[in-house]
């Protein structure tokens, strides 16, 4: 994440980290290096669309 963050052509590009490591230190840590979400597997759907969702009118409403 943090090489996609010094790069100005993905610098804005939001990020949602899915992992299988339910830990508080990892989701911090990808928190931490710019991911704006974290989700554990096994994923709900539901919950990914939802987060996507918000992310895309976020980033809409930023740059139109």
């Amino acid at each position: 994440l943090l090489h996609w963050h010094a790069d100005p052509e993905t610098a804005t590009l939001p990020v949602v980290v899915v992992s299988a490591d339910a830990t508080a230190q990892q989701h911090d840590a990808a928190l931490e290096a710019g991911a704006l979400r974290y989700l554990t597997k096994p994923v709900n759907v539901a919950e990914v669309l939802a987060v996507v969702d918000e992310l895309m009118e976020q980033t809409h409403t930023r740059f139109g």
